[in-house]
């Protein structure tokens, strides 16, 4: 009866109460689904929500085999401050010796998340290749719009949002 008598009495402070409840609510979320505007830089130079960079799948195996791997866990490379997972010691070596060419581009974030100027979890499963250059999503929906706005430029937009949200 007390909190109702509190609540009904003082609507500033609860109020107050609510929007600072939800802010917290909303951050924690973000955080925990790794998603966030890009000015915010809550983020690493690639995506290692699951402790690897691309959950642990090859890099280099879109590029040779045109599908996702699992990398095995005896075969790994430290690079931008992300562990990688490979299936072989020669896709090891492929990356390491040109690592910008294979790994995902917006640091294995969600491509369309970073066309609309923020980050999002990927799943490696989910991917497409574009002129030799591999893009991530979250969702099979975000990959096929992401694609379909290919010949109005998203890549372009999604680059300058990528390098703007990096240098702020």
């Amino acid at each position: 009866m007390k909190l109702l008598t509190w609540i009904g009495g003082n609507k500033a402070k609860t109020a107050a109460a609510i929007s600072i409840g939800s802010v917290a609510l909303v951050a924690a979320m973000a955080l925990s689904f790794h998603l966030s505007p890009l000015s915010w830089g809550w983020y690493q130079p690639f995506d290692t929500s699951s402790g690897l960079a691309l959950d642990g799948y090859d890099p280099v195996a879109y590029h040779t085999i045109n599908e996702p791997r699992k990398g095995n866990d005896t075969i790994t490379l430290q690079w931008k401050d992300a562990e990688w997972h490979f299936t072989s010691l020669e896709n090891r070596a492929l990356f390491e010796s040109d690592p910008e060419r294979y790994a995902p581009r917006y640091g294995a974030h969600c491509a369309r998340a970073v066309r609309n100027n923020r980050t999002a979890t990927s799943n490696p499963n989910i991917w497409h290749m574009e002129e030799g250059k591999l893009y991530v999503f979250g969702k099979q929906r975000a990959k096929e719009q992401w694609v379909t706005e290919i010949s109005n430029g998203i890549i372009k937009i999604s680059d300058t949002r990528w390098a703007d949200g990096r240098s702020s």
